[in-house]
């Protein structure tokens, strides 16, 4: 049994990953929304949880609440789904406002970051980590690497850490594929899987979909055909 926290547990992603994780575990699950956490509690014990207790935090506010939750059941592992910035990803970047920036920032480097630590030293142990990031991290995209930096940045500590702490796991899970945001998808639940998957596996890095292996592709090909495409693809899109 291990005890498992799940940020952005609220997302389609996070509720399958939670899901994912639950069965024979304890879970702790983190969002903003308290409601919605409720609900994917309920889902989390019908599918085999052992206990689950809510942390609902905003994180470019305070991650008190988990830290609370740890002094009860120490975490072993942070499934980490949580990213203010995914608005920003729909968002040019000369669009985004500079108070908005300080937001993301706190909320997708800082405190997560600050999280990562915090527990390490509360448990005497650094806890595994599994990162969701994007392809967009590392490959380029017009007008949207605001999105893709801060996402890079988590990574990049993350490496660091993998290298000088080698008995941690760490998986950085880069999503190359659209999930649908509004409601449960079965990619998110074939996703989360996989996830799970790679953990065991031991990878490092895994990248889901196959468009996101079409992009880094068209990257390291040509990349201002790549930048058209996706112009192209954002024009369809709306």
């Amino acid at each position: 049994m291990q005890t498992i926290l799940i940020l952005g547990a609220t997302s389609p992603i996070g509720a399958a990953l939670s899901e994912q994780f639950s069965n024979g575990n304890r879970i702790v699950l983190s969002a903003r929304n308290h409601v919605r956490l409720i609900a994917v509690a309920d889902r989390c014990i019908k599918v085999g949880a052992i206990a689950v207790r809510i942390a609902a935090a905003d994180l470019a506010h305070t991650i008190q609440p988990i830290i609370d939750a740890n002094s009860e059941w120490p975490i072993d592992l942070i499934v980490d789904a949580a990213s203010a910035a995914s608005g920003a990803s729909r968002v040019r970047d000369p669009d985004v406002a500079p108070d908005a920036m300080q937001g993301i920032i706190q909320a997708d480097v800082l405190a997560h970051l600050d999280l990562y630590q915090r527990l390490a030293q509360l448990n005497r142990k650094h806890p595994d980590i599994v990162f969701i990031s994007t392809v967009l991290a590392i490959v380029k995209t017009p007008e949207r690497e605001i999105y893709s930096a801060v996402k890079r940045l988590v990574e990049i500590y993350l490496e660091k850490l993998a290298t000088s702490e080698p008995a941690v796991k760490v998986l950085i899970f880069r999503i190359g594929k659209l999930i649908d945001p509004d409601r449960d998808s079965q990619s998110a639940k074939t996703m989360a899987a996989r996830v799970q998957h790679e953990l065991t596996a031991g990878s490092l890095t895994a990248l889901y979909g196959m468009g996101g292996r079409v992009l880094i592709w068209l990257n390291f090909l040509h990349p201002h055909v790549l930048n058209l495409i996706v112009r192209i693809l954002r024009i369809f899109r709306g």
